[in-house]
């Protein structure tokens, strides 16, 4: 499992769809937010610190990409949500992330029980 590559997947999708004044940035494992308001805060995220390692009993890939893929979702939307105090990226409610690992790819979004708020394009897994 290439976690760098992982890390650089999501920070491709995601830093689009943030605030301008939020940054997501890649540096190998891990996903680093900020903004440039000191007081904000910043947030480090290490995608390969979920489940056990490859070749340790236990390990099953899917399972770890998908608590991998939800903390940094969960994490990116708070951060935003503090930062902004808005429920991004909903307008009155906070949405669930998703994130669902099938046939092959990693398809990750926000959605309420209603509708889908903010979607990605899948990552092609690796």
């Amino acid at each position: 499992m290439d976690f760098d590559l992982l890390a650089a997947e999501l920070v491709e999708r995601l830093a689009p769809a943030v605030p301008s004044s939020i940054r997501v940035v890649a540096v190998g494992t891990e996903i680093e937010l900020s903004t440039e308001v000191p007081t904000d805060g910043r947030v480090v995220m290490d995608v390969s610190a979920f489940g056990p390692l490859p070749g340790v009993a236990g390990y099953e890939l899917e399972p770890t990409l998908r608590a991998a893929c939800l903390h940094v979702l969960d994490t990116v939307q708070d951060y935003v949500a503090e930062t902004t105090t808005d429920p991004w990226p909903g307008t009155t409610v906070m949405p669930e992330p998703v994130v669902e690992v099938d046939e092959g790819v990693i398809v990750l979004s926000y959605a309420t029980a209603d509708e889908t708020v903010l979607a990605f394009a899948p990552i092609p897994r690796f």
